[in-house]
């Protein structure tokens, strides 16, 4: 994603995502970019589009660096990636997590499975998602 957005060229990100119940919702931002290996691949995501059916639940991982479960890069007192066993651009820990789980229950999995929470929440999952970049205009 660092060398596909890399180039001084500005990028639009969709980002669609369909519930277990049936629900579609998406977002769009104006602004992404992902940095390089020695900023730890930082997001960059802003602009917000406002005819996205999704809130902006992306916000909070602004300006994060990418997390592993051995590499914490998250602004938690824990290590948000070893928490919920995948990579992700943890703050303290998320609002929007992609990685997540596929097939994980809400009821025993609180925030484990795909998440966007606005204006699902924490325990409503997506068993689809898709990331779409292209050049905005």
């Amino acid at each position: 994603m660092h060398k596909i957005t890399a180039d001084d060229r500005r990028y639009l990100l969709r980002v669609e995502l369909r519930s277990y119940e049936g629900d579609y919702i998406y977002a769009e931002y104006s602004n992404f970019w992902i940095g390089p290996e020695s900023d730890n691949y930082r997001l960059h995501v802003s602009g917000y589009l406002p005819n996205s059916t999704a809130g902006d639940s992306f916000k909070l991982h602004n300006e994060m660096m990418f997390s592993t479960p051995s590499r914490d890069n998250d602004v938690s007192d824990s290590n948000c990636s070893a928490k919920y066993n995948a990579p992700w651009w943890f703050s303290s820990c998320h609002s929007v997590f992609l990685t997540g789980e596929l097939g994980a229950t809400p009821s025993t999995e609180y925030a484990k499975g795909i998440s966007w929470r606005d204006p699902w929440g924490l325990r409503t999952f997506a068993k689809f998602v898709r990331m779409m970049i292209r050049q905005f205009e």
